[in-house]
């Protein structure tokens, strides 16, 4: 395995993150890829709110461990609000990566994150996504591909992200 050892998948609340790492991972065991992954924001749920830096340190031991153990390829979501904030997850994992923005028309996002958490969750959530989306160009042109999930399935992502040329390599 050679070239660039980290996806990391983000976008909004409701764009399809957890849904498209979990059929990339599927394609990659069906591929025989040793790999890991992480959903960043799972890594700093606590109450009260801790800041970033404690999510992003978890991520940075969490990623040593994957490779301590083999896994060369570590596939991440997150839902930065800024390129910077995108940039600060890709220093955490020390390397190169491709980066893939998630997203889907605001009335989609609002759906399903209606459809899939509680009320008060799911107000926080769209409030979240309402702020992305008022600096969407900025994290768009920091992203190496953008995919729109109202248009693809989850499997469909998967054959978009498979075939840039970084994962190109790296499967090779």
């Amino acid at each position: 395995m050679r070239g660039r050892s980290t996806i990391l998948i983000a976008g909004p609340p409701g764009a399809g993150k957890t849904a498209l790492l979990w059929a990339l991972s599927d394609e990659l065991v069906r591929r025989g890829c040793t790999h890991g992954h992480v959903e960043l924001d799972g890594l700093n749920q606590a109450h009260p709110p801790l800041p970033n830096a404690v999510g992003l340190a978890n991520l940075e031991t969490v990623v040593g461990r994957y490779r301590e153990h083999g896994r060369d390829l570590i596939v991440i979501t997150a839902t930065p609000e800024t390129p910077e904030e995108m940039d600060e997850v890709l220093g955490a994992v020390g390397s190169d990566a491709l980066t893939v923005w998630l997203d889907a028309p605001p009335a989609v996002l609002r759906r399903r994150l209606i459809e899939r958490e509680p009320e008060d969750w799911a107000e926080r959530l769209i409030a979240v996504g309402e702020r992305l989306r008022a600096k969407r160009d900025d994290i768009v042109e920091a992203s190496d591909l953008t995919l729109d999930t109202d248009a693809l399935s989850p499997r469909e992502a998967v054959a978009e992200v498979l075939a840039q040329k970084p994962v190109r390599d790296l499967l090779q």
